[in-house]
């Protein structure tokens, strides 16, 4: 109920406008970013629990080897012990240790329910799937299917609208990045933010 505020919107995820990447015609890559970390017995709303990021494991790992489609698996750095015996189990995965700004490099979307990943994809102008399978969370705004709009975000939560993201991101040419990150140098949103202020 406090009147003394102010909404600044994400001040540390911003940089100067850049070209959009362009998809790939060779291979689609898929990076699913984890938000499961190692709590027991405590459900948080913006994190998957073990049971839900082990289906979604299984999802995945059907769906890359169904539509041999790449996809990285990028481990939250709490349960990241479990790599090796995750990628005995999802054999079509690919689960890697790479620092995120160097696998955004190689991926053409990202996947995750609720991740800082999200924000890191957008600003690499990567487009972003919120897959939410047990229907209990939205991180962020973003378009339902049927896809039709270019706002990069989409939301999913079964198979099919999945893989309906998957395929208008594949068609579409460009995404308006612009709806939904800075798009000015961050000195400039801290300047503008603190200038409101005081």
């Amino acid at each position: 109920n406090s009147k003394n505020y102010f909404i600044s919107g994400n001040i540390l995820f911003s940089f100067k406008k850049k070209s959009q990447k362009l998809i790939k015609k060779n291979e689609f890559c898929v990076l699913y970013a984890v938000t499961q970390k190692n709590i027991n017995n405590i459900q948080f709303f913006g994190c998957e629990m073990y049971y839900e990021f082990l289906d979604n494991l299984e999802f995945l790992n059907n769906i890359a080897y169904d539509r041999s489609i790449k996809i990285f698996v990028k481990l939250h750095p709490s349960v990241m012990n479990n790599e090796f015996s995750l990628s005995k189990i999802y054999t079509n995965l690919n689960f890697v240790k790479d620092k995120i700004n160097l696998i955004l490099k190689k991926i053409d979307i990202t996947c995750s329910f609720s991740s800082t990943v999200i924000e890191d994809s957008l600003n690499m102008k990567i487009p972003v799937i919120l897959l939410d399978r047990w229907k209990r969370y939205r991180h962020t705004k973003s378009q339902t299917f049927p896809f039709k709009e270019d706002y990069p975000i989409m939301y999913a939560n079964d198979k099919k609208q999945f893989l309906s993201a998957l395929d208008f991101t594949k068609k579409i040419k460009y995404f308006n990045f612009e709806q939904c990150i800075y798009t000015s140098h961050y000195f400039e949103n801290i300047k503008k933010s603190i200038s409101k202020i005081i």
